[in-house]
This record gives structure tokens, sequence and C-alpha cells, in this order.
């Protein structure tokens, strides 16, 4: 009986024991993941704060780049005689590059209205304008009246470009081209 009792006094001892390891082991395990966890946050917050640290940086460079575009805008600073001269340039442009005009329609578009409806917008200064144009000529010559438009006026972005061809010559083509522009509103 008494060897039954040192059997179970071991097996006692033994299973202590090993409940012990595994209580260890999984404590240990737990807080290696806790570690690790605060570590990966740790890592994220450090991560946000210096892309932090370069949003004032990055704010500024952008009222700067508004600031110096804004100047840019100032394209029709008195729009009734700048849109007729740029009538008159479009035509000169046209002449020299051996095409007919047969419309120039520039028209302004309320193109910020559904923006200014949201609330934190009260009012944005800026207008745009759209340039059409209806031409007719040889199909390299509109080629390079729209390489001329674009390279000397800056502030002119082609928007499309439509060709058909003409029903009265079948040498010359059609064209429908449409610009457009903004510039800031006169207060």
């Amino acid at each position: 009986m008494k060897v039954y009792n040192q059997r179970i006094k071991f097996s006692i001892i033994l299973g202590v024991l090993f409940l012990s390891i595994v209580c260890v082991i999984w404590y240990n395990n737990n807080i290696s993941s806790r570690l690790n966890s605060a570590e990966k946050r740790i890592t994220y917050l450090d991560d946000q704060i210096i892309k932090g640290s370069t949003l004032p940086i990055k704010i500024e460079n952008a009222f700067s780049k508004y600031n110096s575009k804004k100047f840019e805008l100032d394209f029709f600073s008195n729009p009734d005689k700048d849109k007729e001269d740029l009538k008159d340039k479009i035509k000169t442009l046209a002449k020299n590059n051996r095409i007919k005009v047969r419309d120039i329609v520039i028209k302004e578009t309320n193109y910020f209205k559904e923006i200014k409806s949201v609330p934190r917008i009260d009012r944005i200064p800026f207008i745009r304008e759209n340039i059409e144009l209806s031409v007719v000529g040889n199909f390299l010559d509109i080629g390079l009246f729209l390489e001329r438009m674009i390279k000397d006026s800056e502030n002119l972005n082609l928007n499309k470009c439509n060709f058909d061809l003409d029903q009265n010559s079948d040498r010359q083509v059609q064209a429908s081209i449409e610009f457009y522009t903004y510039y800031m509103e006169k207060i």
C-alpha cells in the first residue's frame, strides 16, 4: 500500500508540475501576443505622428500653389474686352493656318452650381468659360491650329474636338472644337 501511496504522490506531483509548465507557457504566449499587439499599435501611432508632422508643410504648399494658380486665373481681367481679344486672336491664328472659322461662341457655364449648395462652401470665386469653335479646313491645318492654340494660350484647355467630312468639299473637314478656361470672378 505504501508503494501505491508513493506512486499516487509522484503522479500528483508530476501532474501538478506538468500543469504548472503548461500554465507558464500559456501565460508567456498571452503576454507575448499582448506585447506584439502593443508594438504594432505603437508603430502605427508613430507612423501617424510622422504623417501628421508633415501635414502643415503639405497645407502650406497647397495654399502657395492655390495662390499662384489663382493669379494665373486672372485670364479675363476685363471680361468683355478680353473675350473680344480672344475671338480676334482665334480668327488671326485660323487665318494663318489656312482654315475658316464659321462660328465662335464664348459662354459662361455655372460649373460650380452643385458645389455651392454644400453648406461648408459659401462661395466659389471662379467662373468657367466654354469657347466653342466651328472651323472648316484641311485636317492637318486644323491639327496645326489646335497645337498653336494650346501652345499660345496657357489658360485654354482642350475639352473636346469632333471631326466630320465637309459636305461641300471632299478635301476638307468640319471640326467642332471646345476649349474651356477658368477666371476669377470680380467682386
